[in-house]
């Protein structure tokens, strides 16, 4: 009897429920190739320009220590909001100042226009009448060369995925133009291509309060010590 009833209280206890909770990103997964180059790009000490150069010309190389780190950062997805800020800063803020874009997967902002095509973008830049109107609103943390913008000279900004092989081309030539003193050249992510599903957030603690709803009732009269005389 009293193993039967050992045998009940193991089958009703291996019967409860479970609570399992995980943390989820808020905007969708961006990719994971680019994790590398963002974890260079968030050191202070790096001249942001060049590691991106160096990413789109060839690759980012780190040296063992920072090969450490970087496993670490990926591991924990340290570096994805660096890149989720730009995703977000396209989607809300320049696709809104600039409603009547096409849909290019990379473009430049010159003269107040949006340009998709390099050949279109070689008159303009070739021209002598290009001139330092800029519509576009420019941010502390955007990758630019000079790393300092002269006031005046033109702002000519890039939009587009570093991972992308036809960036190159626009690329080498903004490039060639800033450093001949011709315009301040600045890139900014875009992505577009990418499938945007929710990635799990590891490395976080979560604290779960179970709290009762029920009411309860909790007599608080004060009761005097009389003693009554019959």
């Amino acid at each position: 009897m009293i193993l039967f009833h050992l045998i009940i209280l193991r089958l009703l206890c291996s019967c409860e429920a479970s609570i399992t909770s995980r943390l989820y990103s808020k905007d969708g997964v961006l990719p994971y190739k680019l994790e590398k180059l963002a974890f260079a790009l968030t050191d202070e000490q790096s001249n942001k320009f060049k590691v991106l150069q160096s990413y789109i010309e060839s690759e980012v190389v780190l040296d063992d220590f920072e090969a450490q780190l970087y496993k670490l950062s990926s591991k924990i997805k340290a570096t994805i909001p660096f890149l989720q800020m730009y995703d977000q800063l396209y989607r809300d803020t320049i696709l809104c100042s600039m409603p009547n874009l096409t849909e290019c997967s990379i473009w430049t902002a010159v003269e107040e226009k949006q340009v998709c095509d390099i050949e279109e973008l070689k008159l303009i830049l070739s021209s002598n009448t290009l001139n330092s109107v800029n519509s576009q609103p420019l941010f502390s943390f955007d990758i630019s060369n000079p790393t300092r913008c002269n006031a005046q000279l033109p702002v000519v900004i890039l939009y587009g995925d570093p991972s992308d092989p036809d960036i190159k081309k626009y690329f080498k030539l903004l490039t060639e133009k800033s450093e001949a003193g011709e315009i301040c050249f600045i890139f900014r992510f875009k992505f577009d291509s990418y499938n945007r599903g929710r990635f799990l957030l590891s490395g976080y603690g979560v604290e779960l309060a179970v709290k009762s709803t029920e009411y309860k009732v909790v007599d608080d009269r004060v009761i005097s010590n009389f003693y009554y005389l019959m």
